[in-house]
């Protein structure tokens, strides 16, 4: 659930007219110098009583930055690939290069944040997306699901699309496409084949990893790496993909650096389950070993907003 409280006292802004710089309330309020930045957990209002000025040379105290996280995608029993890490969308450090900031206008500003992917226990897999998460005027898409490892017909390997994309499950295929819908700069990768074992799930920053060895031999492939961002002053990695599902007494991969779930162990004796992904960092959910009883959930996004108030 969001909260906050309003900063009052910088001339007019405070009052709701033209002050210098932004004045607004909404998430949880913190400071980095002489910047605000407001973080969402949980969808909340934004809402700006003064936008700020631009100064002489446009040193732009009307302007937003902000870091968009989506939830990351779920993951499924036996073999599973992992689910795709949260959409990744930035304009900081800025100047983020087709990634400008926002222009600050007195409204309220609606804000979503993208819930983690359902685990799924059954074949075909009940695993879903993750939700997407959106603010200022940005979108960014849910991480793709893990496909079920354990089926037929085919199609029920088949991983899904996303921010990120999730791995594909079991015997041979590829994963899902990230970046969809496409936008620039890329919001995420694309997820893993696999091969015998799942194929790790995309990452902000890195593709998820190929189940490799042989279909009989191979451990999960990992879960591609999340992006690291300082907007809140210290730089945190967020996004990254689960791991893929180990099958025949493998290892299941490992989750992604930026929240991404481990994958659980192949073992004929009763194999273990994925791991989820973390919350707000957007992480995608580890597949499940065979014949583990479930994959893991994909993991909460997150979304923040900075701004300048003062010099």
């Amino acid at each position: 659930m969001a909260f906050g409280y309003q900063i009052l006292g910088f001339g007019s802004g405070a009052a709701g007219g033209g002050g210098p710089y932004i004045v607004a309330c909404g998430g949880c309020q913190t400071t980095d110098g002489d910047y605000y930045i407001h973080k969402f957990e949980g969808d909340g209002t934004l809402t700006l009583t003064s936008a700020g000025t631009c100064r002489a040379c446009c040193v732009g105290d009307n302007k937003m930055d902000y870091l968009i996280v989506a939830g990351g995608g779920g993951a499924t029993a036996s073999i599973s690939g992992g689910g795709g890490g949260g959409g990744h969308r930035t304009s900081y450090p800025s100047p983020v290069a087709c990634a400008p900031q926002i222009t600050a206008v007195v409204q309220a500003y609606p804000i979503t944040v993208g819930a983690g992917g359902v685990i799924g226990t059954g074949t075909p897999g009940t695993q879903t997306a993750g939700e997407d998460s959106v603010a200022v005027g940005i979108t960014s898409a849910g991480g793709g699901v893990g496909a079920a490892g354990d089926g037929s017909p085919p199609e029920y390997y088949a991983a899904s699309i996303g921010g990120s994309g999730g791995g594909h499950g079991h015997f041979g295929g590829s994963g899902g496409a990230g970046n969809t819908p496409p936008v620039t700069p890329p919001q995420g990768n694309p997820g893993g084949s696999s091969d015998g074992s799942g194929g790790g799930g995309g990452g902000a920053s890195g593709s998820g990893g190929n189940a490799t060895g042989g279909t009989y031999h191979s451990a999960g492939g990992p879960g591609g790496a999340g992006l690291a961002n300082s907007i809140t002053g210290s730089p945190v990695t967020r996004a990254g993909g689960g791991g893929g599902g180990g099958f025949n007494k493998q290892p299941g991969g490992s989750g992604g650096p930026g929240g991404g779930g481990t994958a659980g162990n192949g073992n004929e004796a009763g194999g273990g389950s994925g791991n989820p992904g973390t919350d707000y960092l957007g992480g995608g959910a580890g597949g499940g070993g065979n014949p583990g009883p479930a994959g893991g959930t994909g993991g909460i996004g997150v979304v923040f907003v900075r701004y300048r108030f003062q010099n």
